[in-house]
């Protein structure tokens, strides 16, 4: 039986997810980094929701966030490390 491309790329993703399941449990960052150096190597982009659950600049994953809503725009402020990211969202 071959191995296909399709194949590789669902074992990466579950994998993607298991590993931040185990970062929001743990709170490793560890697991933050090999979930990227997954995605990166394997040409994946990561859903939205794993996207924004994790601070881009201390990979720490989100736990007592700071979140502010202001109109279209919701603020995130990593409590580790005070970086702020924003995200648009639609109404």
């Amino acid at each position: 039986m071959l191995i296909t491309k399709k194949d590789v790329e669902y074992t990466a993703r579950k994998r993607i997810e298991k590993l931040y399941d185990f970062a929001i449990r743990t709170g490793d960052r560890r697991y933050i980094i090999e979930m990227e150096h997954i995605a990166q190597r394997m040409d994946i982009t990561l859903p939205a929701n794993i996207k924004r659950g994790y601070c881009k600049k201390c990979k720490t994953p989100y736990r007592n966030q700071v979140v502010r809503i202001k109109k279209n725009l919701v603020t995130v402020k990593c409590p580790v490390c005070d970086d702020i990211r924003r995200f648009q969202i639609s109404r």
